[in-house]
């Protein structure tokens, strides 16, 4: 049987590197590190999914209205309604994101000169 810590019930070593990482840090307790790393998940989590949403974006077919194929303009209709609905429901950066796309597409559909898109979220 591994030795593991009976409160955490993780692998000593990683209670070991845990309680050094903690130190190295300044946190003072277990809890202010542990919502550290919450936070910094929760972060990652969300840059994740806004990159995510950012290809989403990028493969959406913008100019469906312009189809004569009812089938592909169901499509099109059917994924933007998606792309709002998870803008509405995300908050402001995905909001913004999908706005800056639809601001690129309409100015290019017009011919005018376009800003580049926004750049595809790091995480």
């Amino acid at each position: 049987m591994k030795n593991t810590d009976i409160k955490l019930g993780v692998p000593h070593e990683r209670y070991q590197q845990f309680m050094q990482q903690r130190h190295d840090e300044g946190f003072e307790t277990d809890e202010a590190y542990a919502l550290h790393i919450i936070g910094y998940y929760l972060d990652t989590k969300s840059k994740r999914l806004l990159a995510e949403y950012w290809d989403d974006l990028k493969k959406h077919d913008w100019y469906f209205n312009m189809t004569d194929d009812r089938g592909v303009w169901r499509r099109g209709d059917s994924n933007q309604r998606r792309l709002r609905a998870i803008a509405s429901v995300q908050g402001p950066e995905f909001t913004d994101m999908y706005q800056a796309f639809v601001d690129y597409h309409q100015r290019n559909m017009k011919g005018e000169a376009t800003a580049p898109l926004p750049n595809r979220p790091n995480f």
